[in-house]
């Protein structure tokens, strides 16, 4: 790889970082992390652009819609960690109310997260807002430096990011990682109601079928891949295989995607580990050939990957849809006791005094669909929250937009 792309990618894995970091803190609400970001944002800013930035609560506190301003370019810049369409409109809205696009012209809104709005531009007072090109996260920052500068730009923005953040270089190969312990518990709820499946969910779930296959071949070939449909079971299965390990002391880590695989994770491994890739389809630079090489009896790998991928390999183990809804209908008949209160909750509709929407009735008209996501989506009534939704939307002005 060249200098130029491994310093790129130094900075990439840098901003993830912090991202992360600000996620978690957020979370925890400590939100002084937040604050602390406008100043190296300030910084780093300057540092790249050749800005001349200042907070502006050096010399105005609490300063409306605006963090960071440069006077003599007329640069206004909001630093948020939120990522919601109503922090923009808020904004934007403070920023012509207060007068600021006066002083201001060019306002950017900067997400310290990842962040796709819904919208590329926002109108108010007869005032247009680009969207589209002025709220940035760091892959837009990311995107602007890999067209404009050159590597001894990246190599001075290594070193300031390596002196302020002070994370060493087994911290930023950690962030691809989260290391397992299965120590939360969740409700089947959460495959009712179509949420996507986690770590959390391994007890709750039924366990398909191919649990088994799929144990076979992590013993005989130390990695497997799991093939499917997307909303067959293909992550939940994965998770409950790393359970089963997990109950045995191994170790069991999950990649976080970021659009590219570090194959250097390999090396951090020391005890007998699990390794779940989840979703590989999404992975720029995903090799197969790459993730067996680096495997064996006490390192293995499991990997779900949509069946529109084809892998040529004597590992991989098909998940159907039908095997799924016929697993799923098995086991909530089995389960209806503890499924009625839940279901009850979420569609007021199911009655089974008067025999009207009971569960088994449910589930036989479930086991028709064609996925188990809508297997679930009739089972909770699905249609009759849609047709509420969409009697709702219908009374709005402008539902036609």
């Amino acid at each position: 790889m060249l200098p130029r792309q491994i310093n790129l990618d130094k900075i990439k894995k840098y901003l993830m970082y912090i991202e992360s970091d600000i996620q978690i803190n957020n979370y925890c609400r400590f939100y002084d992390i937040n604050i602390i970001s406008e100043s190296f944002c300030c910084d780093l800013l300057n540092k790249t652009f050749e800005l001349n930035l200042e907070n502006t609560n050096l010399f105005k506190r609490n300063q409306k819609a605006i963090d960071l301003v440069d006077k003599k370019r007329g640069i206004a810049i909001q630093i948020t960690s939120e990522k919601s369409l109503s922090k923009i409109r808020e904004t934007f809205e403070q920023y012509i109310d207060y007068g600021l696009d006066k002083l201001y012209p060019n306002l950017y809104i900067i997400t310290l997260v990842k962040y796709n709005p819904s919208i590329s531009e926002y109108i108010y007072k007869g005032n247009t807002f680009d969207v589209k090109n002025k709220v940035l996260d760091y892959r837009d920052y990311i995107n602007i430096l890999s067209n404009k500068y050159d590597n001894k730009k990246f190599m001075q923005l290594v070193e300031f990011l390596e002196k302020e953040l002070e994370i060493s270089n087994e911290q930023v190969t950690n962030q691809y990682i989260e290391e397992l312990v299965f120590d939360v518990e969740r409700s089947i709820k959460d495959a009712i109601v179509g949420n996507r499946l986690y770590p959390y969910n391994v007890k709750s779930c039924p366990e398909l079928p191919v649990i088994d296959n799929i144990l076979e071949t992590l013993d005989s070939q130390y990695y497997c891949v799991i093939s499917g449909e997307p909303g067959c079971g293909k992550s939940i299965s994965a998770y409950q295989v790393g359970y089963k390990y997990y109950q045995k002391d191994w170790k069991v880590y999950r990649f976080l995607n970021n659009n590219k695989f570090d194959y250097n994770i390999f090396s951090k491994f020391q005890d007998r580990t699990i390794l779940i890739i989840d979703d590989a389809q999404v992975l720029e630079n995903f090799q197969i050939e790459r993730i067996i090489s680096n495997v064996n009896k006490n390192v293995r790998v499991i990997i779900t990957i949509t069946d529109a991928i084809v892998v040529q390999d004597d590992s991989v183990t098909y998940i159907t849809n039908q095997e799924s809804i016929k697993k799923l209908a098995e086991e909530y008949l089995n389960r209806k006791t503890e499924l009625y209160p839940l279901l009850k909750e979420i569609d007021k509709d199911i009655d089974d005094r008067y025999m009207k929407d009971t569960i088994e009735r449910r589930i036989e008209i479930a086991s028709e669909q064609k996925t188990p996501w809508l297997f679930n989506f009739v089972l909770r009534g699905g249609w009759n929250k849609a047709k509420i939704d969409f009697k709702r939307i219908k009374e709005r002005n402008e539902s036609h937009i």
